[in-house]
């Protein structure tokens, strides 16, 4: 995963449907490169992240645009060879990124047929907010800490395409898909990124964790929590860079024999920590591998690492 961090939120599971409503369709996209419309020429200006789609897009889902809860959001993703794919997001699935911008972690999936009818073609849905969906050579990436997912639409077949790795090289320069809401201005008024960050910690439990005491040149900080999923969450910090995810882990051994759990965060980055018997002390590898003393982080400070992903500094 790369160091910096976007926002912790936690997936809770599907409990919305679509309903009718109707709302102010805005602009969202996938792409990052210059696009041409049929009257002007659209430059992207902001680096890693989309820019306005096709007017044509907007125009082409208007009838399922229109039908979208003004709460909920989409987003266009270049994922058909012929037309940009309309993904639809419950706004519990949708959080803010340290851009202060929109992703999701869960989406519908709308295209064309063959015969250029608009058909949902299905549910997309990744392993919680480090892996969100994103795009990259016309495919959509969703992933969780042991699969990565690719789809695409095959408009002849009429179906979503679902390709299935373990291989996560391809998953580092991915682009996020950035949602916008469907009332515009009025759901925006809502988004508060500590209020944000509050609804995070309300569905985190705090397992543990450690820290390097008074040592800047080897600050380093592990904060081990479970989510309602029962899925185990690690937030590492060393030296002004964060790690985020559910990583997998294994058991290891220092150079001189000492125990200790490894964290893998891809495969050429790990990290390792070990709580002695009292839990109030231990051991925090780096991600040079150097072995640190350590000795328990306090809750409060846990829960400001993963305010910090939330909010920022």
């Amino acid at each position: 995963m790369k160091s910096r961090i976007y926002t912790v939120l936690i997936a809770m599971g599907v409990t919305a449907m679509l309903l009718a409503g109707c709302g102010n369709a805005e602009q969202a996209g996938t792409t990052n490169k210059t696009e041409s419309t049929s009257d002007e020429t659209v430059e992207t200006t902001v680096e890693a992240y989309v820019t306005p789609p096709y007017e044509a897009d907007l125009a082409s889902y208007e009838s399922i645009i229109s039908t979208i809860p003004a709460d909920y959001y989409y987003a266009f993703a270049d994922m058909d060879k012929d037309n940009d794919a309309l993904l639809v997001a419950s706004p519990e699935f949708c959080f803010d990124n340290l851009e202060g911008q929109k992703t999701s972690t869960e989406a519908w999936v709308y295209g064309f047929d063959k015969d250029g009818s608009i058909k949902e073609y299905g549910y997309v849905t990744s392993g919680g907010t480090a892996y969100p969906l994103s795009a990259k050579n016309g495919k959509l990436y969703y992933a969780n800490h042991t699969i990565l997912w690719k789809a695409y639409i095959d408009e002849a077949a009429g179906e979503m395409i679902v390709e299935e790795t373990e291989d996560f090289e391809d998953y580092e320069d991915v682009i996020e898909v950035i949602f916008v809401p469907v009332g515009g201005d009025v759901a925006d008024e809502s988004i508060d990124p500590e209020a944000s960050a509050q609804a995070v910690q309300d569905t985190l439990t705090y397992m543990g964790g450690l820290y390097v005491n008074h040592d800047p040149e080897n600050d380093m900080e592990l904060a081990i929590f479970r989510n309602e999923e029962g899925d185990v969450i690690f937030i590492i910090y060393e030296l002004g860079n964060y790690e985020y995810g559910m990583y997998t882990t294994e058991d290891a051994k220092t150079d001189d024999g000492r125990d200790y759990e490894k964290i893998i965060v891809n495969d050429n980055k790990s990290y390792g920590y070990y709580f002695d018997e009292d839990l109030t002390t231990g051991i925090l590898i780096g991600e040079d591998g150097k072995v640190r003393e350590a000795i328990e982080l306090d809750e409060s400070v846990a829960r400001d690492l993963v305010r910090t992903t939330i909010v920022g500094e």
